[in-house]
């Protein structure tokens, strides 16, 4: 498991903090209200970046295309079907830490 830590006063308001985990992973951080949410940066739509997108409520709406997230629950509100992952969030003073679970693997069924 990975920990993203940054501090609280870099998650701006009205828009993302987009921090790149690995080669293959960024996310996107949102404060909406005292509370902060992360959501995998890419858009399920046209895979921009939902972190450089602009934050309405809890709805952030893709730079390309206007595609709407919602940052609580990953869920797109107009399209039910499509969503991106949430990560979770722990406060810890001024600092934020995202909890960054391993990557699924596939297992393969042996016989004996």
């Amino acid at each position: 498991m990975i920990d993203v830590v940054v501090p609280l006063a870099s998650v701006p308001e009205g828009r993302g903090l987009v921090v790149r985990v690995d080669a293959r992973l960024r996310i996107a951080l949102f404060r909406v209200g005292e509370d902060i949410y992360a959501i995998d940066d890419m858009c399920p739509h046209q895979s921009a970046s939902l972190g450089e997108g602009t934050l309405t409520g809890k709805v952030v709406a893709c730079p390309r295309h206007g595609f709407l997230v919602d940052v609580i629950s990953g869920q797109c509100p107009t399209h039910a079907i499509l969503r991106v992952r949430t990560f979770t969030v722990i406060r810890e003073g001024e600092m934020v830490r995202v909890v960054i679970p391993p990557p699924r693997t596939a297992t393969t069924a042996t016989s004996p």
